[in-house]
């Protein structure tokens, strides 16, 4: 039960329960009970003898009946111009307008004293037969069933082929709902909007639909919940809608280093594994023979690592240096007249560094038609040079021809020759002979030995004596002074000499040949090393290292730039190197050469080792290896070669060649 008050009526005094009635006034405590569902409630009022009726509505008021009765309480006052007979109305409206069908009215007369309240009650009742609290249709209510309590307006429709909530309409909103399923995997989409149906709605062209909401991805029927499934197809796609993108692959995501670091799993192109991707690639590094920075442009990496890691020792990772021989040859380096690249630009000599010059083959009537075969500088600018048949010039300054000075000392041919300082020539050959020239006349002209080719000599000059020394192809050490006496320090029965060389400070003279003075192609490579001034017993043979055991032939020539840096060349491209110890190591040919003979070498510093061959060829050696590709490559054959400097450089051979740089 509940009491309501109601807003007293402006005409007829209507006030709420609470109030107290004045001295000169009566009052009604009025109950009206009801068994049914109503949405207005009208309370009429007027003098039982006469007059208009006075009403208020109490819709807003009222509690919608669930199960009993209901009460509402009013107090309604009597007007002082009315009587003490009061006509009481209680109506009930199935609608909250208050018109229209009336669910339940009833009339009730109510006397009243001078100054009393009366409590008065009016039942109002409508038929309900199956007591929902809803009046039937046909009775101005809204139930469509009144022999059935689970049919009126509100109640959850049901599947039962009724109107359960009397609203026109059959189990609409009831039933499961469903989802569209597109892929036909039976499982609907999870995104869709429901649509609920007693019965399975028809299919729509593909989509068919099911009670089911799972699938995450229902344009692919591969996509669909499974339960306890390990996935394996790596795709991007949560293949069994658990929430985790391809979980049968743990690695994806995660960080990887093939081939280096910084990768990342991902799904490989087949989409059944992973493959490692972002990281980056391995990339080469190259030998820094030099030790410039830059690394060898000409051959093949030394092998790859990770950007991130180092290059291992002597190694660096670009191959951007032309000649990895010279530190000095590089790239943004200064370019010198040295007939090189120096700063790897593929250009050499470039911007006028030799003032226009170049390799000039001189062709001066002096020097043509003859067979040259040695050259020798003095400090100052005079050059020699001297062939087979006693042939011989002289240049003595720069921008001159050379003078022909054939046979003014006979007509040996000339094997090797020595300048002094002040400009004498010492020359020795076939036969023994030997002589020196002043650039005037011809001196000391003789034969030592007959029987004795002479092969190479060197001297060594203090200012005011001389002391030369040559070689025989016959294994024989002589010494002399210019006129003096010649002396023959040993006489090997094996060996052939071909070249000797020393610095003046040098203890000892290096002396190159072969083993097999008669069998030159049978013939093993040989060096030895000897003061100048004993006998045979002095003779020390040096060790050859890493020379190729099917090795035959002849070293021809050997120039020392130190006395702990030397080289020694012949037959078949023999180079050997040596330290200053009693070891020489080999040197592998250059990667662009065939097998040639090597002639004649001269070194100005351990930097610039310059070579000859019978193929016409001027080769570069450095400590590290040969430079890229030959300085000079002629048509003829070089039998020796001479420098002052890297842009005075001298060489001579067959049919009158003297080539010269820079010039």
């Amino acid at each position: 039960m509940f009491r309501l008050a109601l807003i007293s009526l402006v005409s007829m005094s209507l006030l709420s329960s609470c109030r107290s009635p004045g001295a000169q006034e009566a009052a009604v405590k009025l109950t009206v009970a009801y068994t049914f569902r109503t949405q207005c409630l009208v309370v009429s009022a007027q003098d039982g003898d006469s007059g208009e009726p006075e009403q208020q509505k109490l819709t807003s008021s009222l509690k919608q009946l669930q199960q009993g009765s209901a009460e509402a309480v009013a107090a309604v006052f009597r007007k002082a111009t009315w009587s003490r007979t009061l006509r009481i109305t209680a109506t009930a409206y199935g609608n909250s307008s208050c018109e229209g069908s009336v669910l339940a009215r009833k009339e009730s007369t109510v006397a009243l004293p001078e100054t009393q309240i009366v409590e008065h009650r009016i039942d109002l009742a409508a038929p309900d037969e199956d007591g929902d609290g809803y009046i039937p249709l046909d009775q101005g209510g809204v139930d469509c069933n009144d022999s059935d309590p689970a049919f009126h307006p509100g109640i959850q429709e049901v599947c039962d082929n009724q109107d359960n909530n009397c609203d026109g309409n059959i189990d609409e909103g009831a039933g499961p709902n469903w989802y569209p399923d597109r892929d036909g995997d039976n499982f609907g989409d999870v995104k869709a909007t429901p649509l609920a149906s007693c019965a399975q709605p028809a299919s729509q062209g593909t989509t068919q639909y099911v009670q089911d909401n799972s699938d995450c991805l229902d344009s692919n029927k591969e996509v669909f919940p499974r339960k306890d499934h390990s996935e394996t197809r790596c795709d991007e796609v949560d293949d069994d809608c658990d929430g985790i993108v391809d979980d049968g692959f743990a690695l994806k995501g995660e960080t990887c280093n093939d081939p280096c670091p910084k990768g990342t799993y991902v799904c490989n192109s087949t989409r059944d594994g992973l493959a490692c991707s972002g990281a980056p690639p391995k990339e080469p590094y190259y030998p820094d023979a030099d030790g410039d920075g830059e690394g060898d442009a000409r051959g093949a990496n030394s092998g790859l690592k990770c950007p991130e890691e180092p290059s291992p020792s002597g190694t660096v990772a670009n191959n951007t240096d032309c000649d990895d021989q010279d530190p000095y040859n590089a790239r943004g380096n200064l370019e010198f007249c040295d007939a090189q690249d120096n700063n790897c630009n593929s250009s050499v000599d470039e911007e006028n560094v030799c003032m226009g010059k170049g390799w000039k083959v001189r062709t001066d009537s002096a020097l043509t038609g003859r067979n040259w075969r040695t050259v020798a500088l003095t400090p100052t600018d005079w050059v020699w040079v001297a062939g087979d048949g006693g042939k011989l010039a002289i240049r003595k300054a720069a921008g001159e021809s050379f003078l022909s000075l054939d046979e003014q000392c006979g007509a040996a041919n000339w094997k090797a020759a020595w300048a002094r300082s002040d400009g004498a020539v010492f020359l020795v050959g076939d036969n023994g002979q030997i002589a020196w020239h002043n650039g005037t006349t011809c001196n000391d002209r003789r034969s030592i030995d007959a029987n004795s080719p002479l092969t190479s000599i060197v001297g060594r000059f203090d200012g005011n004596s001389t002391q030369l020394y040559a070689v025989s192809q016959w294994g024989k050490l002589y010494t002399w002074s210019p006129g003096g006496a010649v002396t023959q320090r040993f006489d090997l029965t094996n060996p052939a000499y071909l070249g000797i060389h020393a610095i003046d400070a040098a203890a000892q003279f290096l002396l190159v040949g072969g083993t097999n003075e008669y069998n030159r192609p049978n013939s093993g490579p040989l060096i030895s090393s000897h003061p100048g001034n004993g006998d045979a017993t002095q003779v020390v043979d040096h060790t050859l290292v890493n020379v190729p055991g099917n090795y035959k032939g002849y070293l021809t020539a050997v120039w020392m730039e130190s006395s702990s840096f030397a080289y020694a060349v012949g037959d078949k491209g023999i180079v050997l190197r040596w330290n200053g110890n009693k070891n020489w190591s080999y040197v592998n040919l250059p990667a662009d050469s065939p097998v040639v003979d090597y002639t004649s070498v001269v070194a100005l510093s351990p930097y610039f080792v310059y070579i000859t061959d019978t193929e016409g060829r001027i080769r570069l050696l450095k400590p590290s290896g040969w430079a890229p590709a030959p300085l000079y490559d002629g048509d003829r054959p070089l039998r020796d070669i001479a420098a002052r400097a890297m842009d005075d450089i001298w060489a001579v051979g067959d049919n009158g060649l003297v080539v010269h740089f820079a010039e």
